[in-house]
């Protein structure tokens, strides 16, 4: 589904020139890890090489070891970088593009002539989320 929309989305814009393209800031969220990753490590070892030292890797256990940012990317410098303190759930996200962005992209575009770039995250896609485009869509495109 989501191939399909790309690619509807790419033929829509084709004609798009460079100038075009430098209205469309984009944006995302990561996570990073603190303490190396969060999953399990997958090693192959010789049998001769299981007790050396260099091969063996500590644990380290700690509470709170990532931190989640959302960043915005416009052509002419970088956006603001937006701390996230919770799960990126469609409340907190909505939070974000009603505080932060709604007011970067009234300064940045003031023709009103930016068209915000999101990917097709759940919380990005909500129903409470569209709403609030549709309400302000004279302000997005």
């Amino acid at each position: 589904m989501h191939r399909k929309k790309r690619g509807a989305f790419a033929l829509q814009h084709k004609h798009w020139t460079l100038e075009h393209l430098k209205k469309v800031p984009f944006s995302d969220e990561s996570r990073f890890l603190l303490h190396r990753n969060d999953g399990r490590w997958c090693t192959r070892l010789e049998t001769s090489e299981n007790k050396l030292p260099e091969t063996i890797v500590g644990c380290h256990q700690s509470v709170g070891g990532s931190v989640m940012v959302w960043v915005m990317f416009p052509w002419q410098n970088l956006g603001p970088l937006i701390p996230v303190e919770c799960t990126l759930n469609s409340c907190a996200y909505l939070s974000i593009v009603a505080n932060q962005i709604h007011h970067y992209m009234a300064t940045v575009y003031p023709a009103n002539d930016g068209v915000f770039q999101q990917d097709n995250a759940t919380c990005h896609v909500s129903k409470s989320v569209r709403t609030w485009f549709e309400e302000h869509d004279e302000e997005f495109q």
